[in-house]
């Protein structure tokens, strides 16, 4: 695994990243930045994000969601 103290699962259009620990901090933000900047035409929005004490079952936790945008020239 590329990040193996991180747990990231999937599920339709959504990715959850989470840690228990926040000393995993830089791979963290390297796993969203990856995400982010993976896919041709996706657009990823962040829908939940929380660090330490504002984590409630885990130290790190983000919550992506991704959209794939396809532009199309209009036909007359």
């Amino acid at each position: 695994a590329l990040y193996p103290t991180l747990t990231v699962s999937a599920n339709g259009g959504a990715i959850s990243i989470k840690s228990k620990q926040t000393a995993d901090f830089a791979q963290f933000r390297e796993a969203i930045g990856q995400v982010a900047n993976s896919g041709k035409d996706w657009k990823v929005t962040v829908d939940s994000l929380c660090v330490g004490r504002e984590c409630k079952d885990s130290g790190l936790g983000a919550s992506l969601k991704i959209q794939k945008l396809k532009i199309d020239k209009p036909t007359s």
